[in-house]
């Protein structure tokens, strides 16, 4: 009976301990230093959980603008010095909807639009339906309306999805779909992801994701994925697989 006690405090203050952890994270994610975001997003790229995503939905409806320093040779839409080199992200992140996003699309292996900088009102009304969303055509004003838009649409989702979801059906689905961009994050995770997701093996790489990428290598839609779907294919070690630990 003591024993069976001290292992449901042990839980308890597991469970708490990790909820505080994940909640800490998040808020250096939207801190305005790039260090903590880099090193906040590891950590919840590393946990690949719905409830990762769940509070990412919430912060992508969050239309801050939080100016990144210390971003060195970062190259994104906020960069105010180029060096010829640096890391590449397309997301326009110092907006904290955009940043929710680009985190978002890259553990969910989805394509909600995140990625999009700028929208015409003709495209909005569109979208929308509704020539009195906006009070002026204003730009900044028509892309923050376009990502509250698709924050509910990721929510919509992700009511639909949550109960089903897993990091493996998610990574199988991105390589079925038919769109370019949901196939270079799962093969982009699949080259040069951490960690390992539950039922991925080298079985089921062989039996049922690597036909797909055969497809793409295939595909003429995009020369630049093609050429690392093959990239993927020629590795015969499955370093890709060897190389990343068990989550």
């Amino acid at each position: 009976m003591k024993y069976n006690y001290l292992l449901i405090l042990l839980f308890i203050f597991n469970f708490c301990f990790s909820q505080s952890r994940l909640t800490k994270e998040l808020q250096l994610f939207k801190s305005e230093n790039f260090d903590d975001v880099t090193s906040a997003r590891k950590y919840l790229l590393g946990l690949h959980n719905k409830e990762v995503i769940s509070a990412l939905i919430e912060m992508s409806k969050d239309t801050s603008y939080v100016e990144l320093k210390n971003t060195g040779d970062l190259i994104y839409p906020g960069t105010k010095r180029f060096y010829g080199h640096g890391w590449n992200v397309r997301y326009d992140i110092d907006w904290l909807s955009a940043r929710a996003g680009w985190l978002l699309e890259e553990i969910t292996f989805q394509n909600f639009g995140f990625l999009k900088k700028e929208i015409s009102y003709n495209e909005l009304v569109e979208i929308t339906n509704d020539k009195l969303i906006l009070k002026r055509n204003d730009e900044a004003e028509r892309i923050l309306t376009y990502r509250k838009i698709i924050a509910d649409e990721a929510e919509k989702w992700w009511m639909k999805n949550e109960n089903e979801w897993t990091d493996y059906y998610a990574l199988s689905e991105a390589l079925k779909s038919y769109n370019v961009y949901r196939w270079d994050l799962a093969i982009h995770y699949l080259r040069f992801g951490d960690y390992i997701f539950e039922n991925l093996n080298i079985e089921n790489y062989t039996k049922e994701l690597k036909p797909k990428l055969i497809e793409i290598s295939n595909s003429i839609n995009s020369e630049s994925t093609s050429f690392q779907a093959k990239l993927l294919l020629n590795d015969d070690e499955n370093y890709w697989y060897s190389n990343k630990k068990i989550k």
